[in-house]
């Protein structure tokens, strides 16, 4: 299974990554949103841990969520935020 985990933090995205190859699964790191989807538009993945407050796209992971739909609506998505606001969650079920 490969992974890409997506989180602007980086010592939280290597805590993350390392985890996961440390259960066996390839992990791959993107730290902002355009990283993020210019990776994702040429591997395959088979999930992609998504955090929502990224910088360097407008909407950050919304937006990201949603241009990655777009590309392949197959691909699970684990969003991660500190926002609990029932719009935000809505908002994050629809992109």
């Amino acid at each position: 299974m490969r992974i890409l985990v997506v989180e602007d933090d980086a010592r939280l995205a290597d805590v993350v990554r390392r985890a996961f190859s440390e259960a066996g699964y390839a992990a791959d790191v993107a730290h902002d949103a355009p990283a993020a989807l210019e990776v994702f538009e040429v591997e395959t993945y088979d999930l992609v841990v998504l955090d929502l407050m990224l910088p360097g796209i407008a909407g950050g992971g919304m937006e990201v969520c949603r241009v990655m739909r777009r590309h392949s609506s197959d691909v699970p998505i684990l969003m991660l935020t500190a926002l609990d606001s029932p719009r935000r969650k809505v908002e994050g079920l629809d992109a």
